[in-house]
């Protein structure tokens, strides 16, 4: 694992750094040579973390009053998706009913 991150460390540092702040370590087994596959997988690991996010609001000053806009517009797509979910749930519904 260290060879690994210390090969991914030297191809993306700012990347490496974020994954070394978090307490959680992730592990990408490189099967048959795959690496850029190990790549993928980390990289969905650190979205789902948001570890990209995290670095970068680290990285700037954000005024306060930015990032209450920030957070209330994440706020609002979170809403929306969930809304739409429901929304369609209800349109599936009705539909395999014959309506």
């Amino acid at each position: 694992m260290q060879s690994c991150f210390r090969a991914l460390a030297t191809a993306l540092p700012h990347i490496a750094d974020c994954t070394l702040m978090q307490t959680r370590q992730y592990k990408a087994v490189v099967v048959n040579g795959n690496v850029t596959k190990a790549i993928r997988l980390l990289n969905t690991h650190m979205k789902e973390e948001k570890l990209v996010d995290k670095w970068r609001a680290t990285q700037v000053y954000i005024k306060p009053s930015h990032q209450r806009v920030i957070q209330q517009k994440e706020t609002k797509k979170k809403l929306n998706r969930q809304n739409f979910k429901t929304m369609m749930y209800w349109v599936m519904q009705a539909k395999s009913r014959g309506f």
